[in-house]
C-alpha cells in the first residue's frame, strides 16, 4: 500500500513539475520556439537551428509574412524578429552594424490560422553578416528569438474581420557551446 501512495505522489509530482516547464499561458496568442541542431559547435558558421511561430489562440490573426531575425535590436517595423545573445561571460553580443531598413506595410501581412505554423531557419553567421570575431571565445553562449509587431492592419477574409497581433514576445532560451580547441 505504501509502495502504490508512493508511486502516486511520484507521479503527481512529476505531472506538477512537467507542467510548470512550459513557457505557454492561458491568455498566449503566439508561442515562439526556436531549436538548434546539436548543443556544441566548432565554429559559429556551423549553428543553426529554427525558429518556429505558432497561433495558439481560438482566433486567426494577422503576422509579417516572413519570419527573420536581425542580429541587434531593431524596431518594427523595420525588422518583426531580432536573435539576443550573450557570450560566455554573460555579456550581450550587440554588432555595430546598420541594417537595410524596409518599412512594413499592411500588404506585408497574412492570414495565421488557428493551430498553424511558421517556421524559418537560423543561420547564426549570416545573420550576424559573416562576422564571426563576435564568437571567438570558447564557452557557452545564450541565445532568445524576439517577435514583435506594432502595426495596426485589419483585413476583412472571407467575409470576417481580422486584425494582426501587437505585442512581443520572446522564446524560449537555448544554450551551445563553441569549442574550438576540441574539434576534429
Amino acid at each position: 500500500m505504501k509502495k502504490i501512495m508512493l508511486l502516486g505522489i511520484f507521479v503527481l509530482v512529476f505531472l506538477q513539475a512537467c507542467s510548470n516547464t512550459t513557457s505557454r499561458t492561458s491568455n498566449e496568442i503566439l508561442h515562439l520556439e526556436i531549436t538548434l541542431d546539436r548543443a556544441k559547435y566548432c565554429s559559429i558558421k556551423e549553428v543553426h537551428g529554427k525558429a518556429i511561430l505558432n497561433n495558439v489562440s481560438n482566433t486567426p490573426i494577422l503576422v509579417y509574412k516572413r519570419l527573420i531575425f536581425a542580429p541587434i535590436r531593431h524596431v518594427f517595423p523595420y525588422t518583426p524578429g531580432y536573435l539576443l545573445i550573450e557570450d560566455p561571460l554573460g555579456k550581450l553580443i550587440e554588432p555595430l552594424i546598420k541594417i537595410d531598413e524596409i518599412r512594413a506595410e499592411e500588404d506585408d501581412f497574412v492570414l495565421m490560422p488557428v493551430g498553424i505554423e511558421i517556421e524559418a531557419d537560423i543561420d547564426i553567421y549570416k545573420t550576424f553578416l559573416s562576422r564571426d570575431s563576435y564568437f571567438q571565445q570558447s564557452g557557452e553562449y545564450k541565445m532568445t528569438a524576439i517577435y514583435q509587431n506594432d502595426l495596426q492592419v485589419k483585413k476583412i477574409i472571407d467575409g470576417m474581420e481580422v486584425n494582426s497581433w501587437i505585442g512581443e514576445i520572446s522564446s524560449n532560451e537555448v544554450l551551445f557551446q563553441i569549442d574550438a580547441n576540441n574539434c576534429r
